[in-house]
């Protein structure tokens, strides 16, 4: 069972390329005994013939027997390790449904807020746009009847300068609400 659950893509290629490098391992190790194989025939073949065998080459032959032996054994280390990492239950995902739902309504929260502040704002710069309007008019009928006085002159220069601040103010009211929201967003 513990074969056949799910992997990524870059943990099936780590695995391949560690079975790869397992295989070659192998076939080093096969060609290995066959080399200490044919060096044993080889061996054997001069005792039969009546060559008188030394005790360094009975000493060649357990050197070489002990060496196949090690690589036995951690060539099944290493087939265990394996083994134990296919088995191993794959790591949880990073991001789940409901987690993708929360940013969705978070998003859709910001946006309904965002489209309210930009109708606030158009609001404000249209009741600005018909207040400045109306004031232009009563300047120009103000400057029809009668020239103006220096009262009327710095009245309307105090009433012109009321709006400006009073636009100013929307404006960086305006600003600081859009800052807000992409902070907010950046957090998300």
């Amino acid at each position: 069972m513990g074969l056949f659950k799910r992997r990524s893509a870059a943990e099936m290629e780590q695995l391949r390329a560690e079975m790869a490098a397992m295989a070659a391992r192998l076939d080093a190790e096969d060609e290995a005994k066959a080399a200490t194989e044919h060096e044993l025939r080889s061996i054997a073949d001069r005792v039969d013939a009546g060559h008188a065998a030394t005790a360094s080459t009975g000493d060649e032959v357990k050197a070489v027997a002990t060496q196949l032996d090690e690589a036995r054994a951690e060539l099944g280390n290493q087939v265990k390790g394996i083994v134990m990492r296919l088995d191993a239950p794959p790591p949880p995902p990073a991001v789940g449904p409901d987690d993708i739902k929360a940013v969705r309504d978070e998003m859709d929260k910001l946006s309904r807020r965002l489209d309210d502040i930009d109708e606030r704002v158009t609001s404000i710069a249209t009741e600005l746009a018909h207040q400045i309007s109306e004031l232009s008019g009563d300047v120009d009928t103000i400057n029809a009847q009668t020239p103006p006085t220096d009262r009327v002159v710095d009245e309307l220069r105090d009433s012109q300068e009321r709006l400006a601040s009073e636009q100013a103010r929307y404006q960086i009211a305006f600003r600081q609400d859009l800052a807000d929201l992409a902070e907010r967003l950046r957090r998300s």
